[in-house]
């Protein structure tokens, strides 16, 4: 079996390179008040057999700042409300006043949680922007590992054969 080591340290060098411009991105666009996605995020490379896959590992809710949520009839059970408590008491959020009066946080977490789930939430595509900066250099470096293994492997088997 062919040892793929150039390929190796190219796709775990990739799976790093990705983790540290998602959270560079994320810092960018504004959306990391409480650092929680971001401390998340951890790169993983992994070998099965002929398969090499380099990917992130990070907290489910990324998928919601990544392609955003429809409108939905109601709250549920309140969780996104919770959620969206937690991130104004972290960010902090300066409420405007509204009919002469300034909102609670809970109230300003409820009108939140209601304009979202009237009209969804478009979301903002960090990993997206990321990958696509990074996909024509990724491709090439890859592309010159695989190449370098497969000469270095065909050097070691006419070494063998002369």
């Amino acid at each position: 079996m062919m040892k793929f080591e150039n390929l190796t340290r190219v796709l775990t060098e990739y799976a790093e390179l990705i983790r540290d411009k998602y959270k560079e991105e994320l810092q960018s666009l504004g959306i990391n008040a409480s650092k929680s996605l971001s401390n998340s995020v951890a790169a993983v490379f992994t070998v099965n057999g002929t398969v090499y896959e380099a990917s992130l590992s990070l907290n489910d809710y990324y998928k919601y700042i990544e392609g955003g949520r429809p409108p939905t009839k109601n709250d549920g059970n309140g969780e996104l409300r919770r959620a969206i408590l937690q991130w104004i008491k972290v960010k902090p959020v300066l409420p405007t006043p509204y009919n002469g009066k300034l909102p609670t946080q809970e109230q300003l977490a409820y009108l939140i949680s209601r304009k979202i789930h009237m009209l969804g939430y478009e979301g903002k595509h960090p990993l997206k922007n990321v990958l696509e900066r990074e996909e024509d250099n990724m491709l090439k470096n890859i592309e010159q590992a695989i190449t370098e293994d497969i000469n270095k492997e065909l050097d070691e088997i006419l070494f063998i054969i002369k």
